[in-house]
């Protein structure tokens, strides 16, 4: 968005942006699922899958102390894969929240 602006004040005109820059990133018309330039925007979601494949991991792995029949309250393990799911629940909302959050800033923003 800093960018864009300085480009708008240094060229005046439209033509004269899409002759040097050509079709780039515009503010403009943006979603919450793509409102971050392409760079950005990649690590976010590579962080975010990467919380959802650790959660589904911890599902199976409790699946399958469950059906090789070990106590639920004596697996050691239990505990700590309890302990990294609750977290990566917890990790998964403030993602999507702050995600949420910084949009609506951004489109506060663009609306100045």
């Amino acid at each position: 968005m800093v960018v864009h602006n300085i480009r708008i004040k240094r060229y005046k005109n439209e033509t004269g942006m899409k002759e040097i820059f050509g079709e780039i990133y515009k503010p403009q018309g943006k979603n919450i699922k793509n409102f971050l330039p392409d760079f950005y925007n990649l690590f976010y979601w590579l962080f975010f899958s990467s919380e959802i494949f650790i959660f589904i991991t911890a599902i199976l792995k409790i699946i399958d102390i469950m059906n090789t029949g070990i106590s639920f309250c004596n697996s050691k393990n239990m505990l700590y894969i309890i302990f990294i799911m609750l977290f990566n629940i917890i990790s998964i909302f403030f993602t999507l929240k702050f995600r949420r959050c910084y949009f609506k800033k951004y489109e506060c923003l663009l609306s100045k």
